[in-house]
């Protein structure tokens, strides 16, 4: 597995758990291995089989091939059940399309993917609600009156880890025959192909360029006859341990049969390679929460920990900065992240101990921990909550000089059937080696909001308004109002992810072009005359100006957000910019959108000199009346949808 497809256990897991089974990688890919060794079939028709294959399993109507060409994607195969049938002059057209090619990085969906090398699920093509900049290309369809609707788009690499093509299935068909989005877990097993077959054709891909390809029909394919039968049946049967207990809780398992599948790789021989994985795919983000999230999550899955905890060093404190628990946490609701708690490094707590001494804790039952230990277990949260813990591991991350900057906590190990065990001892060597090979990423992040939190230092040293929780508070809110916005559309959890760890930090710099504001202006305690209001409308091109040669995706979402965040729905609002007039409606970039509301919604429920603080139910009722006119009615309607994880930023950062 290549270091930069380590989200895709995640669908490959999706796809283990969906059949409701237990997989060992292992054994799996030695069965590839040797089925790879027998193959005798020619470049054309294990390609024809592949794609027979995957889309079988996938139940679509239609699959392309597209290879490499020097900088753009050549379309050279495809199979469609619907245009096969044809006897008319589409199947030909069909047939005159392969050789056209599309930019690699263009904005099609398949240059996106070539691009980004990331596999994308769309549930409708023509309706983009990613917020991604793609847009679908209906060439195809206008040639041959096909209707795409759902799609999966998956990129081909060979075994350097380079880009050789593009797989793309069409149309995913329900058990009723209707169009339907195609599923996680479909995609897992898409890239389980490509990941251990298509190294191999990718390697013959320059002969497979010079020649000629045609369609192939419905009578060149016989499933029954295809040499990926006999992998596609191992994979559903001998390579599974089907066991009776299992089977008849399969609801159970397909919740939790992807952290137990992670755990069974959690090998000796596998966790450097599984370490490299997780680190260059955490690498990609920059925001604390981000990284923290994303950092317990895998300390989690590798150790089937039921609940975790990641305490941030502030001071002499350890402060809660995220929570996980799979029992007690079971809705979408992200409020669990704003938790406002800290506790005392010292000997007498778990954590406080770890820290404290460097050193990791694995404690098998909180209830029988020694008494000649000075440490102790405080039940406070297991009393109110109704939870109960019992096995422990703390595990501190260690920074610069060996001083301790987390503490990495996790809670119940539980064994196959769900029954809470201790953590082992490779358990413990994961987790440190995890918390070792992450630090820096962390100590990154960590930087990066002290940069962000400094510069905002700057400007409410000019603009009172603009303190530290304010813009944390805004940040906060147009991440989670964002997550709102893509979940109700689909959008995939990768995708959610990124976005809202570049929103959050974006969205605190909203107002930073208040610092070319002049003070006679900007505090003036009376009303505003009419050219000094114009005055203060400058701030957001002067904001905005601050990020006009930006290299990074932070500073490109912050020049969105800076510029438009004053604009209204209704094209009525400014930019203080005569070359960037007012626009209106979705011509609004979304971030500016969401930060608007954001923005609003903070100043209503805190005082200011010339108002008290609503209540909150005010302030969303204000909302709704300005949606249509001032915001943007999705954005709104996001906003109220996620009303108890925003009022728990409010206790957060009050």
């Amino acid at each position: 597995m290549k270091a930069n497809n380590f989200r895709n256990r995640f669908y490959i897991n999706d796809f283990i758990a969906g059949y409701g089974h237990m997989m060992f990688e292992t054994q799996l890919k030695e069965k590839i291995e040797s089925f790879l060794d027998s193959l005798s079939v020619g470049l054309d028709d294990l390609i024809s089989d592949l794609l027979t294959e995957v889309r079988t399993v996938s139940a679509a109507e239609a699959a392309s091939i597209y290879v490499v060409d020097k900088d753009v994607l050549r379309f050279v195969y495809v199979q469609n059940e619907t245009m096969a049938k044809c006897e008319g002059q589409e199947n030909a057209v069909m047939e005159s399309l392969l050789g056209h090619s599309v930019p690699i990085g263009g904005n099609s969906i398949c240059g996106y993917v070539a691009k980004t090398k990331r596999p994308l699920l769309l549930s409708d093509v023509r309706k983009n609600t990613t917020g991604l900049q793609f847009q679908f290309n209906d060439e195809y369809d206008r040639a041959t009156g096909y209707v795409t609707i759902s799609t999966m788009t998956v990129p081909i690499v060979d075994d350097i880890g380079e880009l050789a093509g593009i797989l793309q299935l069409i149309n995913h068909r329900d058990e009723n025959g209707e169009t339907a989005p195609f599923e996680d877990w479909m995609l897992g097993y898409v890239l389980l192909i490509t990941e251990n077959f298509f190294p191999m054709i990718a390697r013959s891909f320059d002969r497979y360029r010079e020649s000629q390809r045609r369609a192939p029909q419905p009578a060149d394919i016989s499933i029954a006859d295809a040499p990926l039968q006999s992998l596609y049946d191992a994979i559903r049967g001998q390579l599974y341990r089907p066991d009776a207990r299992l089977n008849e809780s399969l609801p159970w398992l397909a919740k939790s049969g992807i952290s137990w599948t992670k755990r069974d790789r959690n090998k000796e021989s596998n966790i450097s390679g599984r370490l490299l994985s997780f680190a260059e795919y955490v690498n990609m983000f920059e925001d604390i929460s981000t990284v923290i999230d994303l950092m317990l999550t895998e300390a989690r899955d590798a150790t089937a920990a039921d609940a975790g905890t990641f305490y941030l060093v502030e001071g002499g404190n350890l402060r809660f900065a995220y929570v996980q628990n799979a029992t007690l946490f079971k809705d979408d609701s992200q409020r669990h992240r704003y938790v406002n708690s800290v506790i005392p490094i010292s000997d007498r707590s778990i954590s406080g101990y770890a820290a404290l001494t460097h050193k990791s804790l694995n404690i098998a039952d909180v209830g029988k921990i020694p008494d000649d230990v000075t440490y102790s277990f405080n039940r406070s949260f297991d009393d109110a909550s109704g939870y109960h813990t019992v096995s422990v591991l703390a595990v501190p991350v260690l920074g610069a000089g060996n001083a301790p900057i987390a503490v990495l906590q996790l809670i119940n190990s539980k064994d196959i059937a769900g029954k809470i065990k201790p953590f082992d001892e490779s358990d413990t060597r994961y987790v440190n080696l995890l918390a070792g090979q992450t630090m820096p990423f962390l100590t990154r992040s960590i930087m990066t909001q002290r940069l962000i939190d400094s510069m905002l230092k700057m400007s409410s040293m000019r603009d009172p308004l603009e303190t530290g929780t304010h813009v944390n508070r805004v940040g906060a809110f147009a991440a989670e109002i964002y997550h709102s916005w893509a979940k109700k559309r689909g959008v995939d959890e990768d995708t959610i992810r990124i976005e809202k760890d570049t929103i959050r930090l974006a969205a605190m710099l909203h107002d930073i072009g208040k610092v070319a504001v002049p003070d006679a202006v900007l505090k003036k305690p009376g009303k505003l005359t009419e050219e000094e209001y114009d005055i203060i409308k400058t701030h957001c091109a002067r904001g905005a100006s601050m990020y006009a040669d930006a290299n990074s995706k932070i500073e490109r979402m912050a020049y969105q957000i800076t510029l438009h965040h004053h604009q209204r729905w209704d094209g009525t609002g400014y930019t203080g910019d005569p070359g960037n007039p007012p626009i209106a409606g979705e011509a609004i970039p979304l971030p500016a959108r969401i930060t608007a509301v954001a923005d609003v919604l903070d100043a209503l429920v805190f005082s200011r000199v010339y108002k008290s603080a609503w209540t909150f139910e005010d302030a969303t009722a204000e909302l709704i009346k300005g949606a249509g006119t001032q915001f943007d009615p999705e954005v709104v309607e996001a906003t109220t949808a996620v009303s108890d994880t925003l009022k728990a930023i409010v206790a957060r950062y009050s």
